[in-house]
């Protein structure tokens, strides 16, 4: 899972934590019948409890069920499942059909970009639409 959007939602997870944690410290701090320590302790256990165990456990089942969806509804196989988040982020993609085995370059032929409405049959037509 990207490690960006995974420290962003535990920094968000810990902004609450802390919140949280100075409400009650405020609230209760001005109480003579409260115990001091025992307030401190429960501050402490708020914060330290705002990431869950379950968390990575979590990540994973989130790749695999990504994974397994991949194979139900469109028969891709991925062979590396932790590329599947990255995959999300790509908004272009370049095929090199040939020259694999002739040469190590990419040489761009030509883009084909996607039209509303044009359906699967008439992509498969002749290149006319590469500009």
């Amino acid at each position: 899972v990207n490690a960006k959007e995974t420290f962003y939602f535990l920094l968000l997870l810990l902004i609450c934590a802390v919140a949280s944690a100075a409400t009650v410290l405020e609230e209760a701090w001005g109480d003579v019948t409260r115990n001091h320590f025992k307030l401190i302790l429960h501050v402490v256990i708020i914060i330290t409890s705002v990431i869950p165990p379950e968390l990575p456990m979590e990540l994973s089942l989130a790749v695999t069920t990504s994974l397994g969806e991949l194979i139900k509804r469109s028969q891709i196989y991925c062979t590396e499942p932790f590329r599947i988040p990255l995959a999300g982020l790509v908004d272009t993609c370049c095929f090199d059909k040939t020259g694999t085995l002739t040469s190590d370059e990419l040489k761009l032929h030509g883009v084909r970009l996607p039209f509303p409405g044009t359906k699967q049959d008439d992509c498969d037509k002749k290149d006319r639409d590469l500009i």
